[in-house]
């Protein structure tokens, strides 16, 4: 008889892209919501000192860093790989893309990562077909050991339905009623916990619509980490 044994790896998801308002603070939040979800609450980082709304959506739960200066690199760098089992999830500005990129590749931080059993999973953010093609060929090709997930947010995305299958790792946000988002926001209501009936949204066709559009994501969530143990998984004779 043979025996599975799945081995271990922690995540490291960064939420990024070159360009604005494409939905990268929208993704790191609901990966974050997802580890919490499934009892794993991560180490978030937001990294967007000018405007940190991922440290402001989950009430303080991400650390805010500036990668400008010399000490939040440090502490976004040795945050990412602090020894523990807890996924990191990190909301990157796109006014620190490039730097970002030039850091990961001058400190070989893929390989350094890799050799810590954690995994650099890249959610790279964008508007169109060609963008996406260009920034993943980039990526690919500077950061290594890592994967890329073309991330088609269906608020952003031009055509997100066609044309994207080109990609070998991608997945889809589900646009939802921006009434929906304000209501959040106005309540200082996480995703999951606006879905509890006693002390969520009001409407229970608003908690429906959400639920269903978090069930949409983290089910796609799941299957990129069920993949990535399948893929650490060994065999051993019994």
């Amino acid at each position: 008889m043979r025996h599975v044994v799945m081995s271990g790896w922690t995540p490291i998801f960064i939420a990024c892209g070159p360009r604005a308002h494409v939905g990268k603070t929208l993704s790191a939040r609901l990966f974050l919501e997802f580890c919490r979800a499934s009892g794993r609450p991560p180490l978030a980082f937001d990294a967007n000192p000018h405007d940190a709304m991922l440290a402001a959506a989950t009430k303080g739960a991400a650390e805010v860093v500036n990668l400008a200066t010399s000490v939040g690199q440090m502490r976004l760098f040795e945050g990412m790989l602090r020894a523990g089992p807890e996924p990191r999830v990190v909301d990157l500005w796109h006014g620190f893309y490039d730097p970002f990129l030039d850091l990961v590749e001058q400190t070989d931080f893929a390989s350094e990562a890799a050799l810590r059993d954690f995994k650099l999973v890249l959610l790279l953010h964008g508007r169109t077909l060609e963008e996406f093609a260009i920034h993943a060929t980039q990526l690919s090709a500077r950061i290594t050991p890592a994967e890329t997930i073309v991330v088609l947010n269906g608020h952003v995305c031009e055509n997100a339905n066609s044309g994207f299958g080109r990609f070998e790792h991608s997945l889809t946000i589900l646009p939802i009623a921006s009434s929906i988002l304000r209501r959040l926001e106005r309540g200082g209501l996480g995703f999951v916990e606006a879905t509890d009936a006693r002390h969520g949204l009001p409407s229970p066709v608003a908690r429906g619509c959400l639920r269903d559009w978090l069930t949409h994501a983290f089910a796609q969530f799941h299957a990129i980490e069920l993949r990535h143990r399948l893929g650490a998984t060994t065999f051993n004779p019994g």
